[in-house]
């Protein structure tokens, strides 16, 4: 990893980030791995996708995540 942010908003009002929240709670349903988002109401854990896109619709709080860069390398002779 290259660099990191600290917790920040999903910003669910952008659609395309939307979008995304929607197809990993699909993915989940579908059985699918969890994604793992802060509860913003219970310090110390977590909530699925599903969940958090349930509390976005109730309550139009975004899900907290970290933005990440990530360095990967080539290997010779690919």
């Amino acid at each position: 990893m290259l660099a990191s942010t600290s917790w920040v908003p999903f910003n669910l009002g952008r659609p395309d980030l939307l979008d995304c929240l929607e197809l990993y709670a699909r993915c989940e349903r579908e059985g699918g791995p969890e994604y793992s988002f802060p509860s913003p109401d219970s310090p110390g854990k977590w909530m699925n996708a599903r969940a958090a896109l349930e509390r976005f619709r109730v309550t139009g709080e975004s899900p907290l995540t970290k933005w990440q860069t990530l360095l990967f390398r080539r290997k010779s002779g690919c």
